[in-house]
């Protein structure tokens, strides 16, 4: 017997050829190895490939929360230049650059060869 051995959906582990009395823990059994190959996915009885968004679910879920952490960590500049009009001094230039930054971290996504897996991230302003 062979078979599949599924965590969260996707296969993890392909193996067997012996005889068991009881499957492994989390273990589907399969007709043959040649089918099934670790990362497909297991979909109602069906190995299946994962699609592109499935692939790349995890980078892009890591890659808002870094986003996020950019926008938090510098939260302060905008506190900063709050504080700055209310005592009339004027710091368009500076404060400029940072918007044109954080439109730059928005705007990530929207690049045509956009790739999670592979971020350049903008320079933050001095």
């Amino acid at each position: 017997m062979y078979f599949a051995e599924i965590v969260n959906g996707v296969v993890g582990y392909v193996g067997g050829g012996e005889d068991y009395t009881i499957l492994p823990p989390n273990c589907f059994e399969i007709m043959t190895v040649d089918a099934v190959r670790p990362g497909m996915i297991h979909d109602n009885g069906y190995f299946r490939e994962p699609s592109a968004v499935e692939v790349n679910a995890p980078y892009l879920s890591a890659f808002r929360a870094d986003r996020a952490k950019f926008f938090a960590d510098t939260s302060w500049v905008r506190e900063r230049h709050a504080d700055k009009i209310a005592m009339i001094i004027d710091d368009t230039v500076e404060y400029d650059l940072w918007l044109k930054y954080w439109q730059t971290l928005r705007d990530i996504p929207q690049h045509l060869n956009f790739d999670p897996k592979h971020i350049t991230w903008p320079t933050q302003p001095e």
